[in-house]
């Protein structure tokens, strides 16, 4: 029979990332929101561009959305794992003590 084994370090780097990941779409979505497509020249490259601005901002935004809410399960996740470990801890000490 296999142990169970979570790898703490590994999760806890994958939520960084995650968490990482997330603010980098948020300056990305700042960013892109700044920007203005008047001045190039044309205005139906000018429609164009705000088109894809809009579409691309909304992209963005479910995907910052969408790493945030990862990122929150597995930190519930990875408090779960801890107190169950914590729990299986204290009960093979009981479990040990008991003649």
């Amino acid at each position: 029979m296999a142990d169970l084994k979570v790898d703490d370090a590994g999760l806890q780097s994958l939520l960084s990332s995650l968490r990482s990941f997330a603010d980098t779409m948020q300056e990305a979505t700042s960013s892109l929101g700044s920007a203005q497509a008047r001045g190039l020249g044309h205005r139906e490259l000018e429609s164009a561009a705000d088109h894809f601005a809009g579409e691309w901002a909304y992209g963005i935004g479910q995907l910052r959305e969408a790493s945030t809410n990862v990122a929150k399960q597995l930190e519930d996740g990875i408090r779960g794992y801890g107190d169950c470990d914590i729990q299986l801890a204290d009960e093979m000490r009981k479990a040990m003590k008991k003649p």
